[in-house]
């Protein structure tokens, strides 16, 4: 079961992976697809089971990369109340990962 940490460790490659798509795509067609790739898609297809607060939440953040901040404001939210739900979010991925198999 992957903890918290590493959850963590793979939601901030994945917004990396998405701020810098387009050289993950072009470097792709000459060297490969990176792991980084791959790990996007299987949190994508848990994703898809989340209730739509926490998809839109994980969208928000970690697809589009924005702060925690520009998504509160852009929802009229708090930023503490956006971590929190945040932590809602790796835990159903916890959860969810450990169901579903290890990734």
């Amino acid at each position: 079961m992957k903890t918290m940490a590493q959850i963590r460790a793979d939601l901030k490659a994945i917004r990396y992976f998405y701020s810098q798509k387009k050289v993950f795509d072009e470097a792709g067609a000459v060297v490969g697809v990176h792991q980084v790739a791959d790990l996007a898609q299987r949190y994508n297809k848990v994703m898809l089971t989340a209730s739509p607060w926490l998809f839109d939440l994980y969208i928000g953040l970690y697809v589009q990369n924005r702060s925690q901040q520009s998504f509160a404001d852009e929802r009229n939210f708090v930023p503490g109340y956006i971590q929190r739900e945040n932590d809602k979010l790796v835990r159903f991925l916890q959860k969810n990962l450990e169901e579903g198999g290890e990734l």
